[in-house]
Order: structure tokens, then sequence, then C-alpha cells
């Protein structure tokens, strides 16, 4: 029994002093909280995450590499 869990996330970032939020969409092994904070540790963009759901390993399959 597969016990990892698979998510979509629909995102906004911004580049500094830009002043333009971008929309964004990716599929993560990783829970959106833990790949958030990621993202504001080790960029200088700003990111919000706009919606998350856990979805299944096909769809994950399905998506991952093609909106990444």
């Amino acid at each position: 029994m597969d016990t990892e869990k698979y998510y979509f996330i629909s995102y906004k970032w911004t580049r500094p002093g830009l002043g333009k939020w971008e929309s964004s969409n990716r599929v993560s092994k990783v829970h959106p909280l833990v790949w958030l904070k990621d993202m504001i540790d080790n960029f200088e963009d700003t990111y919000r995450i706009e919606f998350y759901d856990e979805i299944s390993k096909e769809h994950y399959d399905l998506l991952y590499g093609w909106i990444d």
C-alpha cells in the first residue's frame, strides 16, 4: 500500500521590485506548508499559496513535469 501523499499547489509569486504577482501551479510530494517555508527560506522571491489539495498518485504522475 502506498502511504506517500501527493499535493496539487496553486500559488502566486513576485520578485522584489517587480510589483506584479504571477500565478503558477505545481504538484509535490512535500506538504504545501513545508514547500512554502522552503521557498521563503531559500529564494528572494515572495510566495503565497492560493489553494492546495491532496491528489492521487495517478494525478501526480499525470501532471508531474507537465505543469512544474
